[in-house]
């Protein structure tokens, strides 16, 4: 111990050494532990050379800055690691990808949550919020949210966040009471949409409906532009499976369309709008393309057709080939950006070990063996949708993979949106799944990638700043944790990528950027979990792996062989007349069930089924344009409008109800460089920070870093125009 003690002095400035004492393992028995590391600094310290104590970061720091030595500036980070040869610990940035989409859904609805409280006043001392900022903390755990825990402990720590969630949990499958009952029986739904953000949002929100003749008003009764999609049979049939799982029946009627429509929201504020049943209907080709609802034009396109296929009713454009059935051509009418652009899908086969290499890739360590391309089955097909707000392109890429291309109206991204699962191992490989979108860029090796999804960091592939790196693992070497974004640029063009949760990624090609999505592997990698991470699905005897269609809601939680079903439907928003707050009827939500907060204990043979929705966004830009759009575009990812369901008498509603509200003066708001990052109202929850009672806790971030852009200035804003209550001093 004293060798390497002495040898970590010989390259370290000044006498003050940290020696990290012990890791997680070690303190499951801290008092053996504790007396072994008292045995170890009495010894070590009988031969005067070394001085050995326990310590703290602070007390370090403050022994180094004490002696005026002058240190080195470092301005990136040390990712990605690895423990030695063909081990890089990037594999760890997607497992359990599920959970991390189911935390970063949670953390924009806590933020709301304490946005409401501040705005409304909290009532009580307690609430489902303090229990979800716990359940938040702990899911901080370095082997929590990173994937790394055994399977009981993740669903141990989903049922903690659930208990502080209260949002409808079957909208993720298409399945929304509110929305398909009140509208079948010839009611008005109210819809209250909430607007975490300090800037006005101008975006389109989808609901499920069972009618094919829907109008929708906004709150002062004028009538507001919507479209009905089809909803594809792929969803109908999880939407079915999985409602009869979850309530123990059939949904009462098949629904038919996703209900889009464009909503205006204020900042800090919501808006309100009506849904109401028609007795006429509208079909997009010979429509007013006012303010009713129409029906999508839908056609399939099937390959050998040698023709291409474009979407986009606004400025982006996007061509796809019908022949391969893939994006080929991205073109922006305003920017007069137009260049090729092509989106596929691949596999990596994890690496399973040898006897004379034992390292398996599993939840911490990637180690690929082996790429292959993810193709059509047969003959490429598109299901082709177009619409008045956005145009959707339907892909069945494998018979375990379907994805929908969108493109709105008034946005200048494409979204892409997907559904993977289950992966097939029957094969005996785990496979680990990407997605690469490849353009013309020359960009000679560099790429970018968010720290903690505030500042992005330029990335040098098969580089390192401070040492020279031996490559053994060109692709995992290269691998970096994506939370916020990646892009790429030249000398002409920047390509940006957006993700709705934690993921890995890299620029492994020039001009190319690439995602892993999911991970389902065969063989625990030796990095402490113990079990490979192979999560799985059983319903009714059938058991398969784990399907991810990434979209907000539905969680199921695994427990040692027994599922536990969350049916916990509560009221989002407290009802009154006279503050600016928001209702949900939940009686809609429920039909039978009899106790809103229980948890049923159903048969040990059904196992967990986590069904998320997600999405990644991307854009091409000229060259110093793409900043703006991935920082606002982020904040919106971050902080998703929260949507509210009611069934009230229309008239009653317009006459009595607050509809419409802002926290921040109506004729001002936020720079768009400003960001709210917490708007907190003092409580039990805050005495950890000594927040004393009528004090509110306000933090600001400004998003931009580099000066020489207009939007990096220094801003200057007016805090009394945030708040309507009366601000008696400001403390920093």
């Amino acid at each position: 111990m004293k060798r390497y003690l002495l040898h970590d002095a010989n390259v370290t400035r000044t006498n003050h050494i940290m020696w990290t004492m012990g890791e997680d393992f070690r303190y499951q028995y801290a008092n053996s532990w504790f007396r072994q590391m008292d045995k170890f600094i009495h010894y070590v310290n009988l031969d005067g050379r070394v001085n050995a104590l326990y310590s703290t970061p602070s007390i370090y720091t403050d022994a180094k800055y004490a002696t005026s030595e002058s240190w080195p500036l470092k301005t990136d980070d040390f990712f990605p690691y690895a423990d030695r040869a063909n081990a890089y610990w990037t594999g760890y940035f997607t497992s359990r990808s599920s959970f991390k989409g189911y935390v970063r859904v949670l953390s924009g609805y806590y933020l709301a949550a304490r946005q409401l409280e501040f705005l409304k006043g909290r009532s009580g001392t307690a609430s489902a919020t303090e229990k979800l900022a716990d359940a938040l903390a702990i899911a901080q755990h370095h082997d929590a949210v990173s994937g790394t825990e055994r399977q009981h402990v993740a669903a141990d720590y989903m049922m903690r966040l659930h208990i502080g969630y209260q949002e409808c949990p079957l909208l993720n499958i298409s399945y929304c009471p509110a929305s398909e009952t009140i509208l079948s029986k010839g009611k008005s739904l109210v819809v209250v949409v909430y607007n975490p953000l300090g800037w006005n949002r101008e975006e389109v929100i989808r609901i499920p409906v069972t009618v094919d003749k829907v109008t929708v008003r906004d709150s002062n009764g004028r009538e507001v532009e919507a479209q009905l999609l089809p909803v594809t049979n792929a969803s109908l049939s999880m939407r079915n499976d999985h409602v009869k799982f979850s309530l123990g029946k059939h949904p009462e009627g098949a629904i038919g369309y996703w209900l889009a429509f464009s909503v205006s929201v204020p900042p800090l504020g919501f808006s309100t709008y009506l849904v109401s049943a028609l007795e006429a209907v509208y079909h997009f080709e010979t429509a007013n393309l006012g303010a009713r609802s129409t029906i999508c034009s839908t056609f399939t396109v099937q390959g050998n057709t040698n023709s291409h296929v474009e979407i986009g009713p606004g400025n982006l454009k996007l061509q796809f080939s019908a022949d391969e059935g893939k994006l080929i051509q991205y073109t922006n009418c305003r920017n007069l950006v137009s260049t090729v652009a092509e989106q596929s899908y691949s596999y990596y086969s994890g690496f399973s070990g040898t006897v004379e290499d034992p390292q398996a890739s599993g939840a911490y360590i990637f180690r690929p063996n082996g790429t292959f391309s993810i193709k059509p089955e047969g003959q490429a097909s598109m299901t082709v949708i177009r619409g008045p707000l956005l145009d959707e392109v339907h892909q069945q890429v494998a018979s375990w993979i379907h994805q929908i291309t969108r493109v709105y109206k008034g946005k200048e991204h494409a979204e892409m949106e997907f559904t993977i699962g289950p992966i097939p191992v029957d094969d005996g490989i785990g496979k680990e799944i990407i997605t690469q979108i490849t353009t013309n860029l020359k960009t000679n090796g560099t790429f970018y990638t968010d720290s903690n999804g505030r500042d992005f960091i330029k990335r040098l592939r098969d580089y390192r700043a401070d040492w020279n790196l031996e490559v053994s693992q060109p692709i995992a070497g290269n691998y970096y944790p994506i939370n916020l974004g990646i892009f790429v640029l030249d000398g002409n063009l920047e390509l940006s990528v957006l993700v709705d949760r934690a993921v890995g990624g890299s620029s492994i090609r020039d001009g190319q950027i690439e995602l892993m999505l999911h991970r389902r592997l065969l063989h625990d990698d030796s990095r402490g979990v113990g079990e490979a991470l192979n999560e799985t699905v059983c319903i009714l005897q059938d058991c398969k792996g784990l399907t991810m269609n990434l979209s907000y809601g539905n969680f199921y939680y695994y427990w040692e062989g027994t599922v536990m079903l969350s049916l916990e439907y509560s009221r989002w928003f407290h009802d009154n007349l006279n503050d600016p707050v928001i209702l949900v009827d939940s009686r809609n939500l429920t039909h039978d069930i009899k106790n809103f907060s229980r948890l049923l204990l159903i048969s040990s043979t059904f196992v967990a089924d986590l069904q998320i929705k997600g999405k990644y966004l991307f854009r091409i830009d000229r060259v110093g344009d793409g900043a703006r759009w991935r920082r606002s575009a982020g904040q919106e990812i971050y902080s998703p409008l929260i949507l509210a369901f009611s069934e009230q008498d229309t008239e009653d509603w317009m006459n009595n109800k607050v509809r419409d509200f802002s926290g921040i003066d109506s004729s001002y708001s936020l720079p768009d460089n400003v960001a709210i990052i917490t708007l907190q109202a003092s409580g039990e929850c805050l005495a950890k920070i000594e927040l004393e009672n009528g004090k509110t806790l306000l933090r600001l971030a400004h998003l931009y870093e580099v000066p020489t852009l207009l939007f990096c200035l220094i801003i200057y804003f007016d805090l009394a125009c945030i708040f309507f209550h009366h601000v008696l001093f400001i403390q920093e």
